[in-house]
């Protein structure tokens, strides 16, 4: 097996140095569990290896009244157990409390998942639905990337060669949010087939006034549907009309195309991923009319 020397900066800029001197030869690690299965297999190679779990300061959870700050050093678990700190944050939990093992939750992180650029990931389908933008910093500076433009393909993503990712922020609603995510899986820590990610906004606690909804997994980046979501503003809350919830799950999926790979058939992600944007959205729903919880 090829050795590759092993670096430990303490801190972004000194993450960044390391990664404009060594170039394509180095790679940064955070959780390891994509990046060293790869390695290990001759998917990637490299020389260098910077290790960024000893840079505290990419490490947190900040909630204020205008937006929710994650550090992509954040582990699944840790997103998880982040409980009680509002609506976004806690279907970030849940989500996270589903996936993959509770052994690898401790080790991998939201920046891990998202930067992996895997069609499957459950964290981009969810964070482009509630409108996230991450920050990315190199030695020549520091851009944002809105979460809707940050995926370009297949393991690909608008992060530059050597940009590391230094933040993820999501703006808070002013109008009374909610969202939802499900997924579809063979086993219950298996990739996911098919994923659905739903936010619902009202201003009157009647009906509707903005709604989102994104598909994950089933096309090689997340695909996200205004029209659909357009078809549920105004929808009732008390009693939310079938039909127009059953139109915006069969328009998102019109518009995702899903593909079919070794996990899946493509008709097979059709009729799921309208499934689970059906029960997103009974989910968010239902999370409107409830009394909102007291942190």
């Amino acid at each position: 097996m090829k050795k590759f020397q092993y670096l430990r900066p303490a801190s972004v800029d000194e993450a960044c140095a390391l990664k404009a001197r060594h170039g394509s030869a180095a790679q940064f690690i955070a959780g390891g569990t994509d990046l060293l299965l790869e390695w290990r297999s001759g998917a990637v190679d490299f020389d260098y290896c910077i290790d960024l779990t000893y840079i505290s300061e990419l490490r947190f959870i900040h909630v204020s009244g205008e937006k929710i700050a994650i550090g992509p050093l954040t582990t699944l678990a840790e997103i998880a157990n982040a409980t009680r700190r509002g609506p976004i944050v806690d279907c970030l939990s849940r989500a996270a409390s589903r996936m993959c093992t509770p052994q690898l939750r401790t080790t991998a992180t939201i920046g891990g998942n998202i930067c992996h650029a895997s069609p499957c990931s459950d964290m981009a389908a969810l964070l482009t639905c509630v409108d996230a933008i991450t920050t990315v910093q190199s030695e020549a500076g520091s851009r944002t990337i809105p979460m809707g433009e940050f995926f370009t393909g297949v393991n690909e993503t608008a992060v530059g060669s050597e940009e590391l990712l230094t933040g993820i922020s999501i703006p808070v609603p002013a109008a009374r949010t909610e969202a939802a995510f499900g997924r579809a899986t063979r086993v219950t820590t298996d990739l996911a087939q098919a994923s659905a990610a739903v936010r619902l906004s009202t201003e009157d606690h009647a009906t509707v006034s903005a709604a989102r909804i994104v598909i994950g997994a089933c096309a090689p980046v997340p695909v996200s549907s205004r029209a659909a979501g357009e078809l549920l503003v105004g929808l009732k809350l008390a009693d939310p009309d079938r039909a127009t919830i059953e139109l915006a799950a069969d328009r998102a999926e019109w518009e995702t195309s899903p593909i079919s790979d070794i996990r899946c058939s493509d008709d097979y992600r059709r009729e799921v991923s309208k499934v689970l944007v059906r029960r997103a959205i009974d989910e968010a729903v239902g999370r409107l009319n409830a009394v909102p919880a007291v942190a």
